[in-house]
């Protein structure tokens, strides 16, 4: 492949306040691609006086116009891309999930993409947000290597195209989402890349779902934070494929009847790379990327290899059994849950605790995580215990078939309990496992969060 055969798409919004960072990344994909096509796609912008053409961008100062950092970066931007495209406007979306009060850009991130692979004239095209690097070619050579995997009856796409594996959810995890394949960046075929973003708007109506329908009964914690009837990244590949076959079926977020036909679209239509093997760099998600929590939440490309080689098998074992050779002994440590991430029964959320709303009952249960084998030292934390009553905490997995533990804790006038710390032992991986707490003749109790410790393998 000739680096003049590749045309890269730069994508996000242009404001006064990341100007000289995204001249800086347009610098370094000229010096790393100094033949290839570098289009910057506007999605929004704060510069009132900003206006473009299809080959050069301005700055009116004529209109008084005086921030010279921004005039300095657009006259970078001007040496260094070939194309622009300068959005005028675009859906506005409320937030997705209740827990994160940021808006819902989806729109904007469809049409800017659009609009850029629609200006880019090369065999290969390389689609990333602005805010994020690949720092060197290692990508086309992950790309080249990769190609040749079998494609079977869900192949949609001329070639394979070139995903991360951030944010490549594996369904079978905390978060259950079939087809939820990451957007930070695609690299394919012109064709095959277009495909992909050839799709309508989001609705209004479906960004607020779950403000007018309840949750499927079967969602956990996680899953239940969500107001968008689908995730920002399921919307994106649902509509690109659902035209390609018409027998998947992705209703709602956690939906999963066809959690194995996502898995098939994947392995026939991407090649999914890890961060590190890729030299991705994003400074904003550094720690997401870092977090070794996510191995069990992503499918890595180790992950991905193997369910390309074994299809038709048991997906869920391959993904959950594919942590790769080098990743091995990077392992949880410890992790500290909100009550939020708990679901409530006999009880309320209220100033960020739970509180009971009954003298018997149960209280909270979740987080619903993976965990390998080994010991692991839990602490629940309470403000308040009021009654001569019991605590009951028992611990399950997969959806509460499997007891792993149990344990009574009694409220004598005595004392005044605010922690409760035991240790479980677990000889096998451990998926879904739940946490619950009961109560027995409380009359005021308040839940304040709970701590997860690995303190032995």
């Amino acid at each position: 492949m000739l680096h003049s055969d590749i045309s890269i798409i730069v994508q996000g919004p242009l404001n006064h306040g990341n100007a000289e960072q995204i001249a800086s990344h347009c610098v370094h994909w000229r010096q790393l691609f100094p033949e290839c096509e570098i289009i910057l796609s506007i999605s929004s912008t704060d510069i009132s006086n900003l206006y473009n053409n299809s080959d050069n961008l301005y700055c009116d100062l004529d209109s008084g116009f005086s921030n010279s950092t921004t005039i300095r970066a657009v006259s970078t931007l001007n040496g260094v891309c070939n194309k622009f495209a300068l959005l005028e406007i675009s859906s506005y979306l409320p937030q997705i999930k209740s827990d994160k009060k940021a808006s819902n850009n989806v729109n904007y991130q469809i049409s800017s993409a659009q609009r850029g692979i629609s200006l880019a004239s090369r065999e290969y095209v390389l689609r990333i947000r602005n805010d994020c690097l690949l720092l060197s070619k290692t990508f086309l050579e992950e790309y080249e290597q990769n190609s040749a995997f079998p494609r079977l009856e869900r192949a949609a796409f001329e070639k394979r195209v070139m995903i991360p594996s951030i944010y490549t959810l594996n369904p079978y995890s905390r978060e259950r989402m079939p087809f939820h394949y990451s957007d930070w960046f695609h690299f394919g075929l012109r064709e095959d890349v277009a495909q992909i973003w050839d799709i309508p708007q989001y609705s209004l109506a479906d960004s607020v779902h779950y403000i007018r329908h309840a949750h499927a009964p079967h969602s956990n914690s996680h899953e239940r934070r969500f107001l968008t009837r689908l995730a920002v990244e399921q919307y994106i590949s649902f509509s690109c494929f659902s035209k390609k076959f018409d027998d998947i079926m992705l209703e709602y977020h956690n939906d999963l009847r066809s959690i194995t036909c996502s898995l098939d679209v994947l392995c026939d239509n991407f090649i999914v790379c890890d961060a590190e093997t890729v030299d991705l760099y994003f400074p904003k998600y550094q720690s997401d990327i870092s977090d070794q929590n996510n191995i069990s939440k992503c499918i890595s490309s180790y992950a991905w290899k193997m369910l390309c080689t074994h299809r038709g098998t048991d997906y869920e074992h391959i993904i959950n059994s594919s942590i790769s050779p080098e990743k091995k002994n990077q392992t949880f440590q410890e992790i500290s849950y909100r009550p939020l991430d708990f679901l409530l029964r006999d009880s309320r959320l209220l100033n960020g605790k739970i509180e009971n709303t009954n003298r018997n009952g149960l209280l909270a249960y979740g987080p619903y995580i993976d965990l390998e084998p080994g010991c692991y030292r839990c602490r629940f934390s309470f403000s308040e215990i009021r009654g001569l009553g019991r605590l009951h905490f028992s611990v399950t997995s997969n959806a509460g078939a499997t007891s792993l533990f149990r344990k009574t804790v009694w409220n004598w006038r005595r004392r005044t309990i605010t922690h409760v710390v035991f240790d479980i032992k677990l000889v096998k991986s451990e998926m879904n496992v739940e946490f619950l707490i009961k109560y027995n003749k409380i009359g005021r109790l308040v839940f304040t969060g709970f701590h997860l410790e690995r303190v032995s393998f």
